[in-house]
């Protein structure tokens, strides 16, 4: 038996055929190489109100609660953006944006992280790279230490 993996279109096509024509859950599981209480968990989840179930049915219902899943851009509030956008016009690093956010206990909160990987995936504009105080100088690299 595999591992816990999301099933297929076919794989849930399969299962729908094997138990329309009368296998088990378990048979039908056998013959798939899953678990029996994958394909139970599917055809709960994924049926109509009737009971009915298609494949193409419970595959739009996956991609759905997959798409919901997913954790959103905080900088795609625009009125964060803009803030964030503004502190960097005047010359502020992230940290002091993302700080001076924590002081003010201002409606929001984020993080200097936050902010350079909205730069670095496009949330944020690419020019803003270039308003940005240290311009990713210490992304990477070891900071050396002095010690008298």
């Amino acid at each position: 038996m595999n591992h816990y993996g999301y099933l297929t279109i076919d794989e849930r096509e399969n299962a729908r055929v094997l138990i329309a024509q009368g296998f088990s859950l378990r048979a039908a599981a056998l013959k798939l190489k899953r678990s029996a209480s994958t394909l139970s968990r599917e055809f709960k989840r994924n049926a109509y109100k009737s009971g009915d179930y298609t494949a193409n049915h419970a595959q739009k219902l996956y991609q759905k609660r997959r798409h919901k899943c997913c954790k959103t851009p905080i900088l795609t509030n625009e009125e964060l953006c803009e803030h964030v956008l503004e502190r960097l016009k005047w010359d502020w690093s992230a940290e002091q944006i993302a700080g001076r956010a924590r002081l003010d206990n201002s409606s929001f909160s984020i993080s200097y992280a936050t902010i350079y990987r909205a730069v670095d995936s496009g949330i944020l504009p690419k020019q803003t790279k270039k308003l940005m105080r240290f311009k990713w100088k210490y992304k990477g690299s070891t900071p050396i230490i002095v010690t008298d």
